[in-house]
């Protein structure tokens, strides 16, 4: 199965093609409070709850930053009932993240303000590298996208879906540099 690799430097190309170490990052690395290129404001967010949580200010708020696990809570106001037996589960988990893009493209790339592009050959024989690397088995999908709260590291937001997103995800290993071996990706594009 092939995917593609957007690079923010030019010299990374050549340990993708002939071998060489390159750095991986944790997922909470590209948290910001904005979207932005590769940052977005829900990065390591996962979000099974019964209902957005944020639809219920002014009567329940919630920090952005706390985790919450099987908090039930119904709200009345005046008497009314508005909401009876609502879960909250919001944690953020963080890990090992590799992202690729399922398809090539020029200005995806430049949108995400790198300046290459190679092919990875082989995800499942690059995340045998990296799993042997760990020590752990990673899990690995393409993203999906909705316009609900709900997230997790395969699930983003709507207006994320520009970045046709491909990852593998390691759950709490933190940033490495992996030894790749000879041959894990070709040369798609170089940014002029």
């Amino acid at each position: 199965m092939e995917k593609y690799l957007y690079l923010t430097e030019p010299g990374w190309v050549n340990a993708w093609i002939e071998g060489g170490p390159v750095p991986f990052k944790v997922a909470s690395e590209y948290l910001r409070d904005d979207r932005d290129a590769i940052y977005t404001p829900d990065e390591n967010l996962i979000d099974s709850s019964t209902h957005d949580v944020k639809t219920f200010f002014p009567y329940i708020s919630v920090d952005e930053n706390a985790d919450m696990k099987d908090c039930t809570f119904s709200i009345n106001h005046e008497g009314i009932q508005l909401v009876s037996g609502a879960v909250i589960n919001r944690v953020h988990e963080d890990g090992l993240v590799v992202c690729m893009s399922n398809s090539a493209s020029r200005d995806v790339c430049r949108r995400f303000k790198k300046v290459a592009c190679v092919k990875i050959k082989n995800v499942k024989r690059l995340r045998r590298v990296i799993d042997k690397h760990l020590g752990v088995t990673g899990e690995m999908g393409k993203c999906r996208y909705t316009k609900t709260h709900h997230r997790d590291h395969f699930l983003k937001y709507y207006e994320d879906s520009w970045q046709d997103e491909f990852r593998m995800f390691w759950k709490n290993m933190p940033a490495t540099e992996v030894m790749l071996p000879k041959g894990m990706a070709t040369l798609e594009f170089i940014l002029s």
